[in-house]
């Protein structure tokens, strides 16, 4: 393997001939249409770290970009370009490409085929060394900040097996493992790997075992195919069916719908399957591909080469001279260090052993908050406790890392929960946060079923999505969620098409701030409506977006802003607190729980990569500031984050 340390400087210039996935059109025959374009943008990244991304380009199967990016790279193997289709919920799989560093010459213009479909016009200039061992000298990776603060809550990984392009999926029906024929179990969190070439469903552990290819896959070299050294083909014989009860499908793993030949079933192997899949199905019949797995794995052979090569032509234009000029003349970014890491290796390190935990405060998929007391002070925190299994599994690493990032930035800000530290051990990070003993805002709510109008009027902080802000409005002001549903794409087909109904004891103010918030269109939206070309500085459009909502009908003279800010108003709620271990204000379904920690599948933790989470222990230095700063407004408004 080669290592390539030095600066990368790439131009994506277009792509061509990209499809919608059959992932994407898997129920075009009920919907009767299959969609043909693509809003397609592209990410890049670097082995594992991604670092730009074009410009999304409308309802076109051959986009034009012309963009520029440039990094440096330190250790680099593989260059990873991603082809997704913007959309309104999640952004859909179209194809991909790996190329690895050593395939790359100091400068070329290329065009590369995509995965399954496609290829893609990419120009590359290389200033730096590659070497067969990893260099050994440490330095900084540049990134472009910009992206770095966008991607961390909408990264999704492709994890590539055999061909297949396997992303996690929120599966909405009862589904069963293409691998292993199991029940795949789960509500709430995305729970299984769908490909989404050939639709295959799969348990997240059974993904890496499949030993059959992908159907949808480029033609392998000859060189792959030597390596190897066996190969499955042996064609189904599918016959329409009558299905007497009810049967699924042994590929996608949903059920088989209808009265009359609801499905295709093989005469040799009865393996049974849509017909829509039965076009994705490999040509494995009789092979019992669980066992086989178990073979492999048990002799050490992998079923996917560790590095495939990549397929490329030079291009034939003349501009890439003129543009590898242009990509040697670009100045280079300001290099981007990180604070936390600097601040984690002078402060004192913060460990598991610190802290007795007392109550447990709330639970979920991700894992547990739990009050704890510090050995050392006496002092109480709410520590969040996550699963580094169930975070890799989900590819939520980044949007932790993010959230720990966010909490960090906002460590002195008066309305927002602290962050004292965070650490990790071999299994789990933890989140030691400042202890808020009025119970989180769901039980509130839950509990008072509304809020008195006054309490609604206080909005706590100054996020600049208003929507989220309006959405939570009506929770105070409704006492439940203005949309619902059973799964998280029925939720995501209500925000985007239904609109909101609103209880008839709200005053007229209420709705036509909840209206303002939570309109559709966010050029439309209370708070991000442009005024007139008068309007010229940055900070003058930010004072006019603001007075939309502090001159709203529903604040205007009812709140004094400046004293709000520094917490001079006393809060219209104020929990009823005995003890610093008080913990009355929490559901008693949790806090009725032993503070234990749940062991972890010992399988799972030797799939995590322990590289994915350095740099996340950190000590808060500005821990508790700002209630010294804000020590006057004290009696007035101590209890203002309960609410």
């Amino acid at each position: 393997m080669v290592y390539f340390t030095g600066r990368l400087q790439i131009k994506v210039v277009e792509a061509a001939n990209l499809k919608p996935t059959n992932y994407v059109n898997r129920h075009s025959s009920f919907i009767g249409s299959t969609r043909t374009h693509l809003n397609p943008y592209i990410a890049l990244d670097i082995d594992e770290s991604h670092f730009a991304k074009t410009k999304s380009k409308l309802k076109t199967i051959n986009p034009e970009y012309d963009e520029e990016f440039s990094t440096q790279v330190h250790n680099g193997q593989v260059l990873g370009l991603t082809v997704f289709d913007e959309s309104t919920l999640l952004d859909e799989f179209v194809a991909n490409c790996s190329i690895p560093f050593e395939d790359l010459s100091e400068n070329i213009d290329i065009w590369v085929d995509l995965e399954p479909c496609g290829k893609v016009h990419i120009i590359i200039q290389l200033i730096g060394s590659k070497s067969e061992e990893p260099a050994r000298d440490r330095m900084f990776k540049e990134k472009d900040v910009r992206w770095k603060r966008r991607r961390g809550a909408v990264r999704r990984r492709v994890h590539q097996v055999n061909g297949h392009k396997f992303m996690c999926i929120f599966l909405k029906q009862p589904t069963f493992c293409s691998h292993c024929g199991d029940f795949i179990w789960g509500l709430f969190n995305k729970q299984g790997y769908q490909c989404q070439v050939c639709t295959v469903v799969l348990h997240k552990r059974c993904h890496s075992m499949i030993v059959t290819k992908c159907p949808g896959v480029k033609t392998t070299y000859p060189e792959d195919e030597l390596k190897q050294r066996f190969n499955i083909n042996v064609p189904h014989r599918f016959c329409a069916h009558n299905y007497a009860r009810f049967t699924y499908c042994d590929h996608c793993g949903s059920l088989l719908y209808g009265i009359l030949r609801q499905g295709l079933q093989c005469d040799s192997c009865k393996m049974n399957v849509h017909h829509r899949c039965q076009k994705n199905v490999p040509n494995n019949c009789g092979l019992n591909t669980r066992d086989m797995a178990a073979i492999l794995k048990k002799i050490g052979f992998s079923t996917s080469p560790a590095r495939k090569k990549a397929s490329f032509s030079e291009s034939s234009t003349s501009s890439s001279s003129r543009t590898a000029t242009t990509l040697r003349n670009r100045n280079s970014r300001e290099l981007i260090t990180s604070k936390s890491d600097d601040l984690s290796s002078r402060l004192q390190q913060v460990q598991i052993t610190d802290y007795n935990f007392l109550k447990v405060l709330g639970k979920g998929s991700f894992g547990k908050v739990m009050l704890a007391e510090k050995k050392s002070s006496g002092e109480i925190f709410a520590v969040k406790v996550l699963k580094k299994d169930v975070i890799t599994q989900d590819d939520d690493v980044e949007c932790t890392l993010t959230e720990k990032r966010i909490l960090a930035l906002s460590a002195r800000h008066p309305f927002l929960t602290a962050l004292h530290s965070t650490f990790q051990t071999a299994d789990r990070l933890f989140f030691v946060m400042e202890y808020v003993n009025g119970g989180d805002l769901m039980f509130q709510i839950q509990r008072s079923r509304k809020f008195d109008e006054i309490l609604k009027e206080l909005p706590y902080n100054e996020s600049v999505d208003w929507w989220a802000l309006g959405v939570l409005m009506y929770e105070m002001m409704a006492g439940q969620p203005p949309f619902e549903a059973d799964n998280e794409e029925d939720l995501f087909e209500s925000i985007q098409h239904d609109d909101v109904l609103y209880p008839v004891w709200l005053s007229k103010d209420a709705v036509s701030i909840l209206k303002g918030f939570m309109t559709k269109s966010p050029s439309k939206r209370l708070g991000c409506i442009c005024g007139g070309s008068e309007l010229s500085s940055h900070e003058t459009v930010r004072q006019f977006k603001e007075s939309q909502i502090l001159q709203h009908p529903f604040f205007h003279e009812k709140i004094d802003w400046v004293a709000l800010e520094n917490r001079e108003v006393k809060p219209p709620f104020k929990p009823k607190i005995k003890t610093k271990y008080d913990a009355n204000n929490f559901d008693k379904d949790f806090t009725s729980e032993q503070p234990t920690l749940t062991p972890t599948d010992k399988q799972a933790l030797m799939d995590v990569n322990q590289e994915e989470f350095r740099g996340f222990s950190y000590v808060n230095p500005d821990f508790g500031k700002w209630t010294v700063a804000l020590e006057p407004a004290k009696d007035g408004g101590s209890n203002a984050k309960n609410s």
